[in-house]
């Protein structure tokens, strides 16, 4: 981990190992436009992998926990608090924005919900600088802040959802979605869920429940982008069982379960039942929840 953090790979494969940016990470604390392709998603993901750097040391090299919890805030450096929403009334401020190597943002004719492709070469990869505005999972307080606080965060988040607010042919990753919510790639599966960080938990059960119904099927191509090596899948089954795993952090966000009593062994040793009395097709919202932890003997 410290070495992909710390050593610049051979430039020859830098689509393939380490992080081919992390000069210009070293040296400003974001990825720069200029000198960089996907500056705004690597920015993101770059900081997301310092913070789990972090907490690796916490254990490992308590001396370096600082370094790279400062390193994980590099997402806020691209943060353009004057950039605006296009075509959307009233307007959403504040977003990642691609940020040249002099330190200026390149917020001409800028569009968040646009990506040029969401290619290799692009500011963003997979998802569009609107859906990666979203994607702090180790920084939420900071990042729903940036957003002008619970209220307007939670105005931008119902916007995802929204028909016919994409604004960028998301190709076959995402072939019959028309919302900026792209359930088909990975930037966004942990979108549905933020509502938790608000405490509008039923609407990450009606989101999440919404997307899993009417883009997962079980047809031969039932489902809504590439598999990706079980990616699409296994977001499918955190759904289910009723919870999702946030990132590099041992939190779990509630849904709701698919069914009425499940069993999940864990480690190979122990067991995780998760009941849910009541369920149905229709009643499927938590009312509350009840943690029982049994004694094992060693």
């Amino acid at each position: 981990m410290l070495k992909d953090a710390k050593v610049i790979p051979d430039l020859r494969f830098k689509d393939k190992e380490g992080r081919a940016a992390l000069a210009d990470w070293k040296k400003l604390g974001y990825v720069s436009q200029d000198l960089n392709e996907r500056c705004v998603s690597r920015t993101v993901e770059y900081s997301l992998n310092d913070f789990a750097v972090a907490q690796v040391a916490a254990g490992e090299r308590p001396e370096d926990v600082e370094k790279y919890l400062q390193r994980s805030k590099g997402w806020q450096r691209t943060w353009d608090h004057d950039a605006a929403s296009k075509g959307i009334e009233p307007a959403f401020k504040g977003f990642l924005t691609p940020r040249l190597s002099n330190g200026t943002f390149n917020a001409s004719d800028y569009n968040p919900a646009q990506c040029g492709g969401c290619s290799w070469s692009a500011i963003t990869y997979e998802a569009t600088p609107f859906e990666y505005s979203f994607n702090v999972p180790h920084d939420m307080a900071t990042l729903i802040e940036f957003m002008g606080g619970k209220d307007e965060f939670e105005r931008r988040l119902d916007h995802m959802f929204k028909p016919n607010s994409s604004q960028q042919d998301l190709g076959v990753n995402g072939a019959g979605i028309n919302t900026l919510m792209n359930i088909g790639n990975e930037p966004d599966f942990q979108t549905p869920y933020l509502y938790n960080y608000i405490n509008k938990q039923y609407k990450s059960v009606y989101q999440s429940r919404a997307l899993a119904r009417k883009y997962f099927t079980t047809a031969p191509n039932g489902l809504p982008g590439n598999s990706d090596a079980g990616a699409l899948n296994s977001w499918l089954i955190w759904q289910m069982i009723g919870l999702y795993p946030v990132v590099t952090q041992p939190i779990y966000l509630i849904g709701s379960p698919w069914f009425p009593d499940l069993n999940m062994t864990v480690n190979g040793n122990r067991t995780l039942r998760i009941t849910a009395e009541g369920l149905g097709r229709e009643s499927y919202y938590v009312q509350s929840v009840k943690v029982v932890l049994e004694a094992r003997e060693k």
